[in-house]
């Protein structure tokens, strides 16, 4: 409680002398690190799911990362913080995918 007590009054312009172009800038590096992490999960996961699903399979997975990125390339100018979290998105729809085909359509390695 402590924690969020902080984190909220740490929001207020007194205690965060920072201009909104600093602001900015911070925000844009953590998008570039979500964006680099995002290529890293999708070269490892997605790239290594040809070993599980068949063709239509990576087809259905690589328009899915690619939405997801254009979600994030939309979300750069807008809210670029929240960009940090498309890799988890990432590895989440990898996860519900792949789990689907090889529970439901019989995916095997």
């Amino acid at each position: 409680m402590n924690l969020l007590l902080f984190w909220a009054n740490s929001a207020t312009p007194e205690s965060a002398p920072t201009t909104s172009k600093e602001s900015d800038r911070l925000g844009h590096i953590v998008a570039s690190i979500g964006f680099v992490i995002n290529l890293v999960v999708g070269v490892i996961f997605f790239a290594a799911a040809g070993l599980v699903a068949p063709l239509y399979g990576i087809v259905i997975l690589g328009i899915g990362w690619f939405v997801l990125l254009w979600i994030a390339i939309r979300m750069w100018n807008r809210n670029p913080r929240l960009i940090i979290l498309l890799p988890l998105a990432s590895f989440f729809y990898w996860v519900v995918v792949v789990t689907i085909g090889e529970r439901l359509l019989g995916w095997r390695a």
